[in-house]
């Protein structure tokens, strides 16, 4: 026995494994405590370093592996309830837009889910960059893996502002052939609805609009509290840029 406990303190992996094993149990929390009795600077050591190992998985827990956008668990369990969080206690505005490629399903049906992707990441790149000037690119998530939907979240913008920066992500779009539809809804201390994810219902609401209206369009409205909403005034929705053809971007 002497020689087994020799052996694990100098090899921290295994005291992680005999940790994890041992704490299942009361009692074995307790013969835990007994024997690193005397020992806090390995046991520190052990700690560190799996806590370290966490932290890095919980972070690319929240990146979508294909963009590396942030994805939809950190919009919607970090970044959208802060943002809200933030509006209802320090006021300002919060403008949450749903963007949405035009008639990308059939270009994924025609191409393949490879060249697919291709056009995702390069669409991805083009929007985080035009995101860049008003120190946006953080606030843009990918909505669903596998898709081709993306919010985009704009505290502190106003209308103005804000239809400044959807317009220039549009054109960023359209410059590499790609057209899209966005939604957006400005959300107050007045009109915050009871749950964040009815901001992205509404928004997606929005987006449908501008898509019905003839897509590569943008529809901006007042956020409503209820959770759902169909009949609220639109404030505008924006003309389309020039079309161009997706399939450009399937070239090799």
């Amino acid at each position: 026995m002497t020689g087994f406990t020799h052996h694990l303190l100098y090899d921290p992996r295994d005291l992680a494994f005999l940790a994890v094993v041992l704490l299942a149990s009361v009692p074995g929390a307790a013969w835990i405590g007994y024997w690193f009795r005397g020992r806090p600077a390995a046991l520190d050591k052990v700690i560190d370093r799996h806590s370290e190992h966490l932290r890095r998985i919980d972070r690319l827990l929240l990146i979508d592996s294909l963009t590396g956008l942030r994805n939809q668990r950190a919009l919607e369990d970090h970044a959208l309830p802060a943002a809200v969080r933030n509006v209802r206690d320090r006021g300002g505005a919060l403008i949450v837009t749903w963007l949405d490629f035009d008639n990308f399903k059939a270009l994924n049906t025609r191409l393949g889910q490879r060249k697919a992707d291709q056009v995702v990441c390069q669409a991805a790149d083009r929007m985080r960059r035009s995101l860049a000037p008003y120190r946006a690119t953080d606030e843009i998530f990918r909505r669903n893996t596998g898709g081709d939907e993306f919010v985009i979240l704009l505290p502190g913008a106003n209308l103005e502002k804000a239809g400044e920066i959807l317009r220039n992500v549009l054109t960023a779009l359209h410059s590499m052939g790609v057209s899209a539809s966005i939604g957006a809804v400005v959300a107050h201390p007045g009109n915050l609805p009871t749950s964040p994810k009815a901001l992205l219902d509404q928004a997606e609401q929005q987006m449908y609009r501008a898509k019905h209206a003839g897509k590569g369009r943008i529809s901006i409205a007042q956020a409503e509290p209820e959770e759902a909403v169909h009949d609220r005034p639109v404030l505008a929705i924006g003309q389309p840029a020039p079309s161009a053809s997706m399939t450009a971007l399937a070239r090799p």
